[in-house]
């Protein structure tokens, strides 16, 4: 279960992404990323919007829940991305929780889980979607994804939170004539300039 999201199109790097859920004590759960095919069509789903697209971009380790308030308690759940998750600004992704990589080790759970979600479109740039793997994630990107408030109105978007950040710089650009600030290895003559590529080195590149 999930929320799609479109990528701004200046900060383009996913540092987190938080679900608000109320889940069974003990629970087994992982975050995932994938991009998104708003596209796709399954003729099993009339209620289909989309699929995942893989391979996974990310995937959080294993995580679980230490409390349960029967859907009164919902907790913020946060995925922290080490260094980040470049992405295409403008394009879809699906961020979302799964117990399906672990669906043995909870196999003996019987609670229901809740999560939170908007009575509104809140967020335009994407929706709430789920998938019934049956516990394969290979359905992820083989199965169309239902979208609740295509057959339940009111229920579009989950309660999520995606933080973003701009990267940082992949080209500047120094005239020659006011020598040289930036240090790279990539670079071709622009007239009294030269433009490359930063690359961390500590030297500036040799000649125009």
């Amino acid at each position: 279960m999930g929320q799609t999201v479109t990528v701004p199109m200046t900060d383009t790097v996913l540092d987190s992404f938080t679900f608000y859920l109320d889940l069974p004590t003990n629970l087994i759960f992982r975050g995932e990323v994938y991009a998104w095919d708003p596209n796709t069509l399954d003729p099993n789903n009339s209620f289909a919007m989309g699929s995942a697209t893989g391979p996974a971009l990310y995937a959080s380790g294993q995580m679980h829940t230490t409390s349960y308030g029967n859907g009164f308690a919902p907790q913020p759940i946060t995925f922290n991305i080490p260094g980040g998750l470049p992405l295409t600004a403008g394009a879809q992704y699906v961020l979302f929780f799964t117990t399906s990589m672990d669906a043995a080790a909870n196999a003996g759970i019987t609670a229901v889980g809740f999560v939170g979600y908007t009575s509104t479109d809140t967020y335009m740039g994407g929706d709430w979607v789920y998938i019934d793997d049956g516990g394969d994630p290979n359905q992820w990107t083989t199965k169309g994804w239902w979208h609740p408030a295509l057959f339940f109105p009111g229920q579009d978007d989950l309660a999520f939170q995606a933080s973003f950040s701009s990267p940082l710089p992949t080209s500047k650009a120094q005239c020659m004539n006011g020598g040289w600030k930036n240090f790279g290895t990539t670079f071709k003559n622009q007239g009294d300039c030269v433009s490359f590529v930063a690359s961390g080195g500590k030297n500036p590149p040799s000649g125009p």
